[in-house]
């Protein structure tokens, strides 16, 4: 089962690096995370896939 959950986790973390509708998705995504969320706030992230968000939240 682990085996599966990490290769899903690949395959998203490569889905918003490859391709243009994946660049383009992670960019507007990222746009609405500095929108709405400011630095000092605190965020749980449920469900956080392959982390992509969590490196954006983080920074």
């Amino acid at each position: 089962m682990r085996d599966y959950y990490d290769e899903l986790g690949h395959a998203e973390w490569e889905r918003l690096a490859s391709g243009i509708t994946g660049r383009v998705s992670l960019e507007v995504h990222k746009r609405f995370l500095a929108r709405f969320i400011g630095a000092g706030q605190r965020v749980l992230e449920v469900g956080a896939g392959p982390g992509r968000f969590t490196l954006e939240l983080a920074d």
